[in-house]
């Protein structure tokens, strides 16, 4: 192959990815013929997602350092599903507009490849 990927036959390649911010950042993943991770190693050992405001009146905003965000799930304090976002390729930002939701104490659960993470909110 001469654009730009290495492959030594086992369909195993390494690439140089950069995000929608223009910085570079080098993983090696190992891809098995169903296109499954089977290995990544980032240079960034710590997942840094950042929820603000909070407390919140109608606006969620969802920033990553890197596009890992797959799912974003929304629930009352009851265990409703008040938003589900689904992403077709993982992204690093995420901004949840809703002004129907009461003052109260919600929960935000945040999806990506290999990790689930809850925040709790607090609504105005």
């Amino acid at each position: 192959m001469n654009n730009g990927f290495e492959t030594n036959g086992t369909h195993e390649f390494i690439a140089e990815i950069y995000d929608f911010q223009c910085s570079s950042g080098k993983n090696e993943n190992i891809f098995n013929n169903e296109n499954n991770i089977t290995n990544n190693i980032n240079n960034k050992n710590e997942l840094n997602i950042t929820v603000s405001p909070n407390p919140f009146s109608s606006e969620i905003e969802i920033k990553a350092d890197s596009a890992i965000v797959s799912q974003v799930k929304l629930f009352d304090i009851n265990s409703k599903t008040l938003y589900n976002k689904e992403f077709k390729y993982p992204v690093y930002y995420h901004k949840i507009i809703n002004n129907d939701l009461t003052s109260g104490i919600y929960l935000l659960k945040i999806s990506g490849i290999n990790f689930s993470k809850s925040y709790k909110l607090i609504k105005l």
